[in-house]
């Protein structure tokens, strides 16, 4: 076993999270954020400066990450049993714990018991799907018929993750083993706690379908211009803190479904009717669309591809291939995230990032919602000339 001062803790996944999280907010801290955003999602309080969208983001996002790198500590056999041996809380003494109540004897003398009986009552799925819905119901104000069933086990939970996590980040902030293994994120999934269902996993292109049944592709540019303003303008933020966190979780969905589609060349084939008045989902687009136009309405506009050329419009695979490498949705979705928490403070604004987080990325959004667009619509515009009328 080698002393803390010869290891350096951030080359280690699990206790480099504990140093950052503990460092940047006390036990007791986190605990009263805890208790705080309980009462936002249970009651009709709403938030306030000191439990800012951005703040219940940000602590959101840490616990998401603190239950998956416990579950693949605890998931670990041979490290898990060898720092449960190596690891036992001996000289701890409980009257100095906060929240000591919340664990057993035998988990304060080890907390990883603690652990692993967190992931005994449920799995991980579970705990980042509860998580969204604690969010969910936090962000919006309301309180939902479920809120009760699903929050109170997860609150109870939470609590006491973060009680046996501070305990071990105490005892390895003066000894740590040398066997914990380096974890590497590699699969998309691994990344993102809202996953794709098993339908759309095996037909990525409902995803895109769902997405924009949803709303026009001129309105969710429209979104997008707005979140764009909202980041970039230090002192302003997004009205509806809820709406937008819902949309950049949509956009995280269709990279994830765009890049099953371009790394696996997934033709797209439709071999049910879309709807009972409509074959394909180009011709319910048709049908709204022309709906719109006899109405006189605007809205029929919002369905023109203003933004791809004429070539990417020919091709919006080819350009999806191109432009969904995954060391490119790296970035996007690092610009994403910085995007959502500015979109969310006041205090904060996306102005001193790299151009490519900004414009660059505003200019490649808007390209990437037109292909994906017409990845599904194409065929069914061609149809009736409206691209053609665009020079295809």
């Amino acid at each position: 076993m080698k002393d803390i001062k010869d290891i350096d803790l951030t080359d280690v996944p699990f206790t480099a999270f504990l140093k950052k999280f503990f460092e940047s907010k006390t036990l007791e801290g986190h605990l009263q954020f805890v208790e705080e955003w309980l009462e936002l999602a249970v009651t009709d309080k709403f938030l306030t400066e000191r439990n800012s969208p951005a703040d219940l983001l940000c602590f959101y996002e840490q616990l998401v990450e603190l239950y998956q790198l416990s579950s693949d500590l605890n998931e670990d056999e041979t490290t898990f049993e060898r720092l449960k041996t190596d690891l036992s809380m001996r000289q701890v003494n409980p009257r100095f714990i906060p929240g000591k109540e919340l664990l057993s004897e035998e988990e304060i003398m080890s907390p990883f018991l603690a652990i692993r009986s967190v992931f005994v009552k449920s799995d991980l799925a579970y705990y980042k799907s509860a998580l969204h819905d604690w969010l969910e119901n936090a962000l919006h104000s309301c309180v939902s018929d479920s809120a009760g069933k699903c929050i109170f086990p997860l609150y109870s939970c939470t609590k006491k993750l973060l009680v046996a996590a501070w305990l071990i980040y105490e005892h390895l902030s003066r000894k740590i083993s040398n066997e914990i293994k380096h974890h590497k994120i590699s699969q998309f999934e691994d990344t993102c706690p809202l996953l794709l269902n098993d339908q759309h996993l095996k037909d990525p292109y409902l995803e895109i379908e769902s997405f924009f049944s949803g709303c026009s592709l001129g309105e969710y540019q429209r979104d997008l211009k707005g979140w764009f303003k909202a980041a970039l303008t230090e002192g302003f933020c997004f009205k509806k803190a809820g709406s937008l966190v819902y949309f950049h979780e949509q956009l995280i969905q269709l990279l994830q479904a765009g890049y099953l589609i371009v790394k696996n060349d997934l033709p797209y084939e439709r071999n049910a009717p879309y709807c009972d008045h409509a074959a394909t989902f180009g011709d319910w687009i048709n049908s709204v669309r022309s709906k719109w136009a006899a109405e006189g309405d605007q809205a029929a506009s919002d369905y023109d591809v203003r933004f791809l050329t004429r070539f990417e419009q020919e091709e919006p695979l080819l350009y999806l291939k191109k432009n969904l490498k995954l060391k490119k949705i790296k970035h996007i979705r690092y610009g994403l995230q910085e995007w959502l928490h500015c979109g969310l403070s006041k205090a904060g604004s996306i102005s001193d990032l790299d151009n490519r987080y900004l414009y660059q990325l505003y200019e490649k959004l808007e390209k990437l919602l037109e292909a994906f667009f017409l990845l599904v619509a194409k065929e069914a515009l061609l149809k009736t000339s409206i691209l053609q009328e665009h020079e295809i």
